[in-house]
């Protein structure tokens, strides 16, 4: 429902997904609301921890050529759960047997609009940039019980807004990206991080060894963390509305929030992707 009403606030109307179970036929989610709250050029940033809803939203954003998606292929989970007690007597008002535990149970599959399935495969980004860990972080592909990626069959109709310029996106996007020092410089922590026995040949039961390994990790997270203090901001950050209305009295949460400003000011990714909106807008003025 998230993901769903999420999208619908830059559509005007129309299928947001489908999902389908074993009992029934397909059925599409749609937008319930027309109009839209933001119309202006939009960006979505992904990586490799995006997952579920969040790929709703991508997916179908990147269906409607409404976003330019960005960043590297998502988690790749289309399935939904439910989380039920072992104990098929519980309910909510009884003092049931919960120490037999849970079981969590795939009840449904999610398709995008175009009647493909992100499962196992994820949502591929208009524009991909390398993340640290990107190549070693599991995603949905990775445990052995996924469900098998499949299509459906569905007459969904729906409205594409006009084509993005992603091929001129893309281009000057790396020719930045090349050029660019730090991510450079992740491309090859993550090297690092493959050839590293504590992620990828197995944990020593050595303690010499294992202590080997978990320094040489430690070594390259900091080599990352260092990498933002060479970035030289050219975006300036806001307190929104809710902000300024929430630490008016609550210091502890002003010091949090300055914070979280301070730390996306040196978000080399948010750079980037602030580059691409403005190639974008200087494209959409020209056009």
């Amino acid at each position: 429902n998230e993901a769903n009403e999420l999208t619908g606030l830059f559509i005007d109307e129309g299928p947001v997904s489908i999902i389908a179970d074993r009992f029934s036929k397909p059925k599409i989610i749609k937008d319930a609301f027309r109009g839209t709250v933001y119309n202006g050029p939009l960006l979505v940033i992904v990586n490799g921890q995006s997952a579920s809803a969040s790929e709703i939203f991508a997916g179908s954003l990147q269906d409607y050529n409404r976003a330019v998606i960005f960043g590297s292929t998502t988690f790749g989970k289309a399935t939904a759960q439910v989380i039920l007690p072992i104990d098929s007597t519980y309910n909510k008002n009884s003092q049931s047997n919960l120490n037999m535990g849970f079981v969590k149970l795939t009840v449904s599959k999610i398709y995008r609009i175009t009647c493909a399935s992100h499962q196992r495969t994820g949502v591929v980004p208009d524009i991909q940039i390398p993340f640290l860990y990107d190549r070693i972080e599991e995603r949905e592909d990775d445990f052995k019980t996924a469900l098998p990626n499949d299509h459906v069959s569905k007459n969904v109709v729906y409205k594409k807004y006009p084509s993005l310029p992603i091929q001129m996106l893309q281009d000057k996007s790396k020719s930045r990206v090349d050029t660019n020092s730090m991510f450079n410089e992740i491309s090859r922590l993550n090297s690092d991080i493959i050839d590293n026995q504590y992620y990828y040949k197995g944990i020593s039961l050595h303690l010499d060894g294992f202590k080997k390994s978990a320094l040489k990790a430690q070594k390259t997270f900091e080599q990352y963390e260092k990498l933002s203090e060479r970035l030289s901001p050219g975006f300036a950050v806001d307190y929104n509305a809710m902000d300024n209305e929430l630490i008016q009295n609550d210091k502890y949460l002003e010091e949090n929030i300055s914070l979280e400003k301070e730390s996306i000011q040196k978000d080399f990714y948010i750079d980037e992707a602030l580059k691409i909106l403005y190639d974008l807008i200087d494209y959409q003025n020209i056009k």
